[in-house]
């Protein structure tokens, strides 16, 4: 599978419209909160809102890019190697939604037990892994 491909496959796959979905989904639920707060009389810290807004945006550029450097450096040697090609149907999606649950699973079980990953463990919201 060459890069044109796999450009190719992220813009035509279908799951990624339902990604799409989800995210306008939250997008919408975020300014109907907003909306209620304007009308709302309770106080809200507006520095605060667009700090974490903004942390949130850098770490998941710098997240994403760091975590996607890695994936590509440590993933395209074997694939690139592999006699073989997995092919995708449902029961691959399947197996590698198991897979990723399975390794969070451990990674975050691991942040809780040695208190020098605390440090990568975040509030649901924010997590970029």
């Amino acid at each position: 599978m060459s890069i044109e491909e796999i450009i190719n496959l992220f813009e035509t796959a279908d799951v990624l419209k339902l990604v799409a979905i989800f995210f306008m989904f939250n997008i919408s639920i975020i300014a109907i909160e907003l909306m209620l707060d304007f009308g709302a009389s309770k106080h809200r810290r507006w520095k605060d809102t667009g700090a974490n807004i903004a942390i949130y945006f850098m770490g998941q550029i710098t997240n994403k890019t760091f975590v996607g450097t890695l994936a590509l450096m440590g993933l395209l040697p074997p694939y690139l190697l592999l006699p073989y090609e997995i092919p995708m149907t449902a029961w691959t999606w399947v197996l590698s939604v198991l897979a990723a649950d399975f390794t969070y699973y451990w990674m975050h079980r691991t942040e809780h037990k040695h208190h020098i990953l605390w440090g990568l463990h975040s509030a649901p919201f924010l997590e970029g892994l």
